[in-house]
């Protein structure tokens, strides 16, 4: 059996060329400066927290950050909540 392991980011991305649309809570195995350029130069992006995932890791999602941390105490709501 194999076994391997990434690192899982979560930042807050937001676009200055549109300060009316609120930031998104990204998490992903990308890290954030090649999201920034995969998704265009000008995103400002910043960093939440960090974390590694361990095990089998094929056709799953993103393993959760292993401390509760939630939206509010970073001060925005997560994509596509009301």
């Amino acid at each position: 059996m194999v076994f391997a392991e990434y690192r899982a980011y979560q930042y807050v991305v937001k676009d200055p060329l549109y300060p009316d649309i609120e930031p998104s809570i990204v998490i992903s195995a990308t890290q954030p400066n090649l999201y920034r350029s995969l998704h265009g130069n000008n995103l400002d992006i910043t960093m939440v927290k960090t974390w590694m995932c361990y095990g089998y890791t094929a056709d799953k999602k993103i393993c959760e950050y292993p401390h509760s941390v939630s939206t509010e105490e970073i001060g925005i709501k997560e994509k596509g909540a009301k």
